[in-house]
């Protein structure tokens, strides 16, 4: 009777063993589970922000400001509120990448991209488009609203840049394109925006330029898709 008991027990014991065995192997196949979908999950998140912002300053990319303001302007619509675009090339900026290489002209577009960021509203959003084109739009604003934060970013942007040791002297040209004003849609406000830039670029430089209204019957001079020609025809350097 005793070794009956015994094997009874013995066999409970062993099963009881077993099954903890299982559980731990349970478990232990969960909380790789939870972690691995935890890394998809970053991993998706990663490749997510990459597609929308540019790899070196972390700003939204062009993708990301059109989805925006397409987003944004149903809101200014119904609220018959002012939506403004500015385009902002540098000026200067290509001696610095010629003459120092492209290393130090990535920090200087870093630094660009830290002032623009802090000298707008935390509404406002700042995006790079090209190697030295930058993108701000401003939602809910007035006209002396626009002007005055177009002022700041200005003399931001004109400050000197210190890398290293070396200091680097740059200016902007800044396009102004105003919803419903100018376009009624990104593309269009974008090249408002952008002719508005060139004629600042066509009368000396470091300067803001708003978009005139053009009649009915006129069609912009500039072309959305030129937009995206290649930097590399344009003899500038490319953005990863």
């Amino acid at each position: 009777d005793h070794l009956d008991m015994l094997q009874l027990l013995g066999s409970y014991i062993a099963v009881a063993l077993d099954n903890s065995r299982k559980h731990a192997t349970i478990q232990r196949l969960n909380e790789e589970m939870i972690e691995e979908k935890g890394e998809l999950e970053n991993a998706y998140k990663r490749i997510a922000h990459m597609a929308n912002h540019d790899n070196l300053t972390q700003l939204p990319n062009r993708r990301l400001l059109a989805d925006l303001t397409r987003e944004y302007l149903p809101l200014a619509r119904r609220q018959s509120s002012h939506f403004a675009l500015l385009y902002l090339d540098l000026d200067d900026f290509k001696p610095v990448n010629d003459t120092y290489g492209h290393k130090v002209g990535d920090e200087v577009l870093v630094e660009v991209a830290y002032r623009l960021s802090a000298s707008v509203r935390s509404s406002d959003t700042v995006g790079r488009i090209g190697v030295d084109e930058f993108v701000i739009i401003l939602r809910e604003v007035t006209t002396g609203g626009i002007e005055a934060i177009a002022e700041k970013v200005l003399d931001a942007i004109c400050e000197p840049i210190l890398i290293g040791k070396r200091e680097f002297e740059l200016g902007a040209s800044i396009g102004i394109s105003v919803f419903p004003d100018h376009g009624a849609d990104y593309d269009a406000l974008l090249v408002a925006a952008d002719r508005a830039m060139y004629e600042v670029k066509q009368t000396g430089k470091r300067g803001i330029s708003i978009a005139t209204v053009l009649p009915p019957d006129v069609s912009p001079t500039v072309d959305p898709a030129e937009q995206e020609i290649p930097s590399s025809e344009r003899g500038e350097i490319g953005i990863v």
